[in-house]
């Protein structure tokens, strides 16, 4: 009788309460740590997301300048992206002549760029409520057809287009959208 005794003293069916306790505080911390990274992932990604719809616009914008051709007489002068911080959009936009107007006037100039006549191609891009534009003003980068030659308005000291796209929450995560002069796209 005693030996039955000492084996149910011994033996353990269920976890105590302070092993209990203790396993609740563990997952609440970790869940903590995870959802707050969630967050902040959320906002990254929304970054991701912008940039590669921003590059596939500008990749887009190039093709249509190499393809460029007459149709019912007018002929495309350029294609271009143009990127307004203030509206905080961006579309791809034709400027084209039409019969014997030269296309040098076409192209954006940084002190006088008159937008007033260009065909929107497409629709107008929205940028994320999570993403922030840096900088200021208008950037717009043309490409000339056949070759492309490049314009930049609002461009860095290089003669580069700069989109820059960051985080509006901490931590901030910027990624940036290049053009160069010579019309290679990159982002960094």
């Amino acid at each position: 009788m005693i030996n039955g005794v000492r084996h149910k003293v011994g033996r353990r069916d269920a976890f105590t309460v302070l092993e209990m306790l203790v396993v609740l505080g563990i997952s609440a911390f970790l869940s903590t740590i995870f959802v707050g990274y969630g967050a902040s992932l959320k906002d990254q990604m929304a970054v991701f997301r912008e940039e590669a719809r921003l590059t596939q616009v500008l990749f887009k914008a190039k093709t249509f300048a190499i393809q460029a051709r007459e149709t019912g007489g007018v002929v495309a002068c350029g294609y271009g992206v143009s990127l307004d911080r203030t509206a905080r959009t961006y579309q791809i936009y034709l400027k084209a002549k039409i019969g014997e107007e030269k296309c040098e006037v076409a192209y954006p100039q940084a002190d006088n760029w008159d937008r007033s006549e260009d065909e929107i191609i497409g629709s107008s891009f929205k940028v994320d409520g999570k993403v922030g534009l840096s900088g200021s003003g208008q950037t717009a980068v043309a490409f000339e057809p056949p070759r492309p030659t490049v314009h930049v308005v609002g461009g860095n000291d290089q003669g580069e287009a700069v989109f820059r796209l960051c985080t509006l929450s901490e931590p901030v995560l910027c990624r940036e959208v290049v053009v160069t002069k010579v019309g290679q796209i990159t982002t960094r």
